[in-house]
């Protein structure tokens, strides 16, 4: 017999917010990401095989489906107990249906186009009726929740009829769909009868959310090691190709110290400061890392094809690939320290000059040689951001996003603008 929601919330799923714990991700959490390292993987692969405008346009589309289905799930984590038995079974229901999408996605856009809607809509639909069926009535989650259920429900309408339709129909309904997915949270999931909800209604556990959110750029990033490794493996060891080897590890090297040598701690401390605007500020973060997992991913796929052919000048749009990982990586993180810090974003748009004045001098150059120079502009980058968090204050209470005219807003002393 299946347990009542009584029953359910007997069992204390819902997760207490703990400003100041340590409360970290859970091990069904890290199982759980295990498909998305796959789909990483097949993303990057899709984009690979497919280098043209309309290739690179699918492959953004099945990491926006993908990350949408991964964050949403970060947020009912971040609300419940993942290490209470009845949570453990709903994230790996919707591991299975993730695994689904992932098996769909060579063909996602003809013969499997069913099986990827399966899935996805699957993962959002058992996620978030039982989110409702486990928020005790008195809960101010459980109205926010039943709004999200709602808006899934008739959203995941047009993903199916997508599905069963051809030609046209399918890309106009899908885009309509997913562009209704990443509206609902600004839109407060506004449903008849129920009303609509606002940043408010969704507290956040910070050390957890930051925690996630890094973990998937992780996820990002190893595919950065993987597509160096299988290309070179598969190639003659030559001088030059153990140099690109080299070249492309410190690329990935270079991506993880510029978003985790200060930014990612001082991010968790503003977001435990930020009272009263965790949800607005977890809301915008969900967002925002989109361009930076997106330009990491681009970065991998030039990785594999610096290192295929170190010694030879790219065509036009390897050119466009090297310099859109890079460019992508670096405007989001823009966004990031603008919307989080309020401040020290200057160089990065700088460096993000510096990358397309590099790319458009060296069209002709190897490679290889291109990649270096793209690869010192991001190193010197570093070293800069280094020496200027040393000089920073530890304490960033006076950093926390104050309310402006509804929208919060994030001053630091000694602001770079």
């Amino acid at each position: 017999m299946l347990p009542t929601p009584q029953a359910l919330f007997a069992q204390g799923l819902r997760r207490p917010l703990d400003l100041e714990g340590e409360k970290r991700a859970g091990f069904i959490e890290l199982f759980f990401d295990l498909v998305f390292v796959v789909v990483v993987t097949r993303i990057a692969d899709f984009l690979s095989a497919d280098l043209s405008l309309g290739g690179a346009g699918r492959a953004l589309f099945l990491l926006l489906m993908a990350y949408w289905a991964w964050i949403c799930t970060t947020w009912t984590t971040n609300w419940f107990d993942a290490e209470r038995r009845a949570v453990r079974c709903v994230l790996l229901i919707g591991m299975f249906a993730s695994l689904l999408g992932t098996i769909a996605m060579p063909q996602a856009f003809g013969d499997r186009a069913l099986l990827l809607v399966v899935g996805y809509v699957g993962i959002q639909t058992v996620r978030n009726v039982f989110a409702v069926l486990a928020t005790p009535p008195d809960d101010p989650l459980r109205r926010p929740l039943q709004r999200i259920t709602v808006w899934t429900a008739w959203v995941g309408v047009l993903w199916f009829a997508g599905a069963v339709l051809d030609g046209d129909a399918r890309p106009a309904l899908w885009l309509t769909a997913l562009a209704a997915d990443y509206a609902g949270p600004y839109l407060g999931h506004w449903t008849p009868g129920l009303g609509r909800s606002f940043p408010r209604d969704w507290d956040l556990e910070p050390n957890h959310f930051i925690e996630r959110l890094e973990l998937f750029l992780i996820i990002a990033l190893g595919e950065t090691i993987v597509a160096t490794a299988l290309t070179a493996s598969d190639a003659p060891p030559t001088a030059t190709r153990l140099l690109a080897v080299l070249v492309t590890f410190a690329f990935a090297v270079a991506l993880w110290w510029l978003y985790f040598d200060f930014h990612a701690d001082r991010a968790l401390r503003v977001m435990r400061a930020a009272a009263g605007e965790r949800g607005r500020l977890g809301r915008d973060l969900s967002y925002l890392h989109i361009p930076i997992v997106a330009g990491v991913i681009v970065t991998a796929v030039a990785n594999e094809m610096v290192v295929a052919h170190p010694g030879e000048p790219l065509p036009q749009h390897g050119l466009a690939l090297l310099g859109a990982g890079p460019v992508l990586y670096l405007l989001g993180s823009v966004g990031f320290k603008l919307r989080v810090l309020g401040a020290y974003w200057s160089k990065r748009v700088l460096a993000t000059i510096a990358v397309a004045a590099v790319l458009a001098a060296g069209a002709t150059l190897p490679a290889l040689l291109l990649w270096s120079l793209v690869l010192v502009v991001l190193v010197v980058l570093a070293a800069a951001e280094a020496a200027e968090a040393a000089d920073l204050p530890d304490r960033v209470d006076e950093a926390a996003p104050q309310p402006i005219d509804g929208h919060a807003n994030t001053r630091l002393e000694g602001a770079d603008r």
